[in-house]
């Protein structure tokens, strides 16, 4: 309810197909008794979430009796695999093990964000390559206010942009090293835009001895979203994990150019022109060669790469990507056309 990543994923399900949210365990035991129901599962951790001890253990048995009176009440379940790690308790690392393999067998269809998820989940769950379907992330940018494809091209200045959540997943102290490594005004400023974790410490020194610093820690509304990225000339995602980034996906619907590492499908999200960006996550150098690229290039060649973000953002319009999953699943027969 309310998560716009599943708004717009099914934003053409129209009529009686029509998703609505189970968001509580004793829903999914009551609807798994109902005949011939699909389940769209995209939070297969969610039991363990705001319970301690014992309350984890029924809950996860909760889980699994429902998805297995689903599927003997010929249900149908499509799990979206989102991410290879889910930083859930160490307690918990055999039972989520244990349900991901239950759920490559069961599910009726596995829906990725990229080609290389794909080949990731084949190799390491092995998962049948037939059930599985690539679907790329939808890019949010579309419920935020369109930006003038001009907005970002500020001759002689280069800003940067790191949004999302502010968590131990993304380097920030490599990215306040990197950005110290270059030469002095190589970027004019840095915003950190993003709900910060619970005990998570940012370099805020380290970043204000070679950037000016803004810091908007907290839930950024809608409505301020556009502005954000309007005063960007890149964003930068310093991930150390990840199989895929709305944040990327929301950055090329905005046609601003993302510097991140090369990982899951991030590679398959942004621009042909946007590749020399990504840097191998292996590479302790590659985030400051990334970041001196972007602060190297004139004017008419970042002109150029905005276009072409901005044309890859249109191949990831939330409309089309749901139509295609759509169409996925009638071609299956998992709905009726």
């Amino acid at each position: 309810t309310g998560n716009r990543y599943c708004e717009l994923l099914y934003d053409q399900f129209t009529g009686e197909l029509r998703p609505f949210a189970l968001t509580q365990l004793n829903e999914l035991e009551v609807f798994s008794r109902l005949p011939g129901r699909i389940l769209f599962l995209h939070s297969e951790h969610s039991y363990m979430w705001g319970r301690i001890g014992s309350e984890i253990d029924e809950a996860y048995d909760s889980l699994m009796r429902s998805l297995e009176v689903l599927k003997s009440s010929g249900g149908r379940i499509i799990w979206t695999i989102h991410d290879d790690d889910l930083h859930v308790f160490p307690s918990e690392l055999a039972r989520v093990t244990e349900l991901r393999s239950y759920l490559v067998r069961s599910a009726d269809l596995l829906h990725v964000h990229s080609e290389s998820t794909r080949n990731d989940i084949v190799e390491d769950f092995a998962a049948d390559p037939e059930k599985i379907v690539v679907l790329h992330h939808p890019s949010y940018a579309t419920i935020h206010p369109r930006l003038p494809e001009s907005i970002g091209i500020r001759p002689g200045r280069r800003r940067l942009l790191c949004f999302g959540y502010v968590s131990p997943y993304k380097d920030y102290v490599g990215l306040a090293r990197a950005l110290a490594a270059l030469p002095a005004g190589s970027f004019s400023e840095l915003t950190i835009a993003g709900k910060l974790s619970e005990g998570f410490d940012l370099p805020k020194d380290q970043f204000s001895a070679s950037v000016r610093l803004n810091l908007f820690l907290g839930f950024v509304p809608d409505d301020e979203v556009s502005s954000l990225f309007a005063n960007a000339d890149f964003v930068v995602l310093p991930y150390l994990s990840g199989l895929t980034s709305g944040v990327a996906a929301l950055a090329t619907g905005f046609g601003v150019p993302v510097i991140a590492p090369r990982l899951g499908a991030i590679s398959e999200i942004v621009a042909q022109q946007n590749l020399p960006f990504l840097y191998d996550p292996d590479d302790p150098d590659g985030l400051r060669l990334a970041l001196a690229m972007a602060s190297e290039l004139n004017d008419g060649e970042y002109a150029r790469l905005r276009d072409s973000c901005h044309e890859a953002g249109d191949r990831i319009h939330p409309h089309r990507v749901s139509r295609m999953l759509l169409d996925v699943l009638q071609t299956r027969g998992i709905v009726s056309g």
